[in-house]
């Protein structure tokens, strides 16, 4: 019994600090000072069940999702967010994914963007140059670096 006891705690301690590296540190996220996520767009607009392409999200479709407000542009996407928010929260915080790859935040353009799978990269212009155009060269290797640079940053695991 005393065994089971010690096993049973000794779980609990290891799930307990992976759920500590999973924390959200969202002082890192590109975030308005009330909070509000990708200047406001609906994050589900986005990928196909959304409608696949940008839209702005509403007041009245507004929900603080652990500490970060996010709009959406109808109920229907709001309550697809609130069923699986891990896949519809922007990448890196909300960062340019291309800026992100070199080790930088750089504030997005909502417009230009890429769904892939689960996640949802968002871009803006480096020097003059298009960011979205420069991931898809060469998406794979930008996205690792992004990815180290992410958690290097903001302390987060990467969201898959």
């Amino acid at each position: 019994m005393k065994n089971t006891c010690l096993a049973f705690l000794s779980l609990f301690a290891i799930l307990l600090s992976f759920n500590a590296f999973a924390e959200r540190n969202i002082n890192e996220w590109n975030l308005d000072s009330s909070k509000l996520a990708i200047l406001g767009y609906d994050p589900v607009a986005y990928f196909a069940e959304g409608g696949g392409s940008p839209k702005l999200g509403l007041p009245e479709f507004e929900v603080n999702h652990e500490g970060v407000i996010y709009r959406f542009s109808s109920q229907e996407n709001l309550q697809a967010f609130l069923s699986n928010s891990d896949k519809y929260e922007a990448t890196y915080g909300g960062w340019c994914a291309t800026a992100m790859a070199m080790g930088q935040k750089l504030v997005i353009n909502p417009e230009r963007f890429i769904v892939t799978g689960n996640r949802l990269f968002l871009f803006s212009f480096l020097n003059g140059n298009d960011a979205r155009m420069m991931w898809e060269q060469d998406g794979a290797k930008l996205e690792r670096r992004a990815d180290f640079n992410w958690k290097k940053t903001s302390g987060e695991e990467v969201r898959r």
